[in-house]
């Protein structure tokens, strides 16, 4: 398996990691308020403090994500960019050597 599937893979589980962070957070927060014994406005004032905490996590780890595919991204175009200009020199010494047969 080449470095780019490894890189993908690992891309596709940290998302899937985000988006099952998010929902355990998700229901947690709702269910430990609904169990909580308070008052409706209490409860929902926990709720609502829940689902910003949730909300900031979220935003980190998206602005982690976001960082970890630009740095992918740049390492992607940079790749592509040797493989042309080898692919270019290869070319350029087979005609060379075409030409001197």
């Amino acid at each position: 398996m080449t470095t780019n599937d490894d890189d993908a893979r690992c891309a596709a589980q940290f998302r899937d990691f985000l988006a099952g962070f998010g929902l355990g957070t998700l229901v947690a927060g709702v269910v430990a308020v609904l169990y909580a014994p308070k008052s409706g406005v209490e409860a929902r004032a926990d709720l609502r403090h829940k689902a910003e905490e949730a909300r900031d996590t979220l935003d980190h780890l998206l602005v982690d994500l976001r960082d970890r595919g630009t740095k992918l991204l740049d390492e992607l175009k940079a790749a592509v960019e040797a493989g042309r200009e080898a692919a270019t020199a290869t070319r350029k010494r087979l005609a060379k050597e075409r030409n001197q047969e």
